[in-house]
């Protein structure tokens, strides 16, 4: 009987038949197991960053040491898994709550007395904590606490489109609560 010379091409062929038989079992399983590492990180950053806001909200409520300690330790947690933007805008709202009164009035562009006026009792008109003041500085506060919450819903779920999210604090609600519900 004669044999027939392999060819190359036969070789060839018989490669890229293994080669795709192999990509073909495999890449299935790749691709599950990306997800499912995906959806074990997702929900691991879920349970830690609930941990977070929920420390973040005692602080925010109480603001007394034992939750800012808490608080604190939570965020230092925090920086191994949360994004730049959400550490970021934490940083910004512990600078801002560090500041004093008139440094906060001062970058909101409130004019504030000189030391001129306050020391002249004709031209002294308190202008420190005006209502228009307060309410400005209540919204400045509520941006900071929303631009958390934004940054962990982008961490969390970066295909989700953009949610224009707004904070309220018990004392933003009992005040509008006041107004449109009269005691007497």
């Amino acid at each position: 009987m004669l044999e027939t010379p392999i060819q190359e091409t036969d070789i060839l062929v018989g490669i890229i038949g293994a080669i795709a038989a192999v990509l073909a079992a495999s890449l299935p399983y790749y691709f599950t197991k990306k997800n499912e590492i995906a959806v074990a990180i997702k929900k691991t950053k879920l349970e830690r960053y609930d941990d977070l806001l929920q420390k973040f909200s005692t602080f925010l409520e109480k603001y007394d040491r034992q939750s800012a300690i808490h608080f604190i330790m939570a965020y230092n947690r925090a920086s191994a898994y949360a994004s730049d933007k959400v550490l970021t805008a934490i940083d910004e709202y512990m600078l801002w709550r560090g500041l004093s009164l008139e440094e906060h009035l001062s970058i909101l562009k409130v004019k504030v007395n000189t030391e001129e006026e306050k020391n002249d009792e004709k031209k002294f008109v308190p202008k420190i904590m005006t209502a228009a003041n307060a309410r400005l500085l209540s919204r400045k506060i509520r941006e900071l606490i929303s631009n958390i919450f934004i940054a962990i819903r982008e961490d969390v779920n970066p295909q989700e489109p953009h949610f224009n999210f707004r904070s309220y604090r018990p004392e933003d609600l009992s005040e509008e609560f006041s107004k449109s519900h009269p005691t007497s």
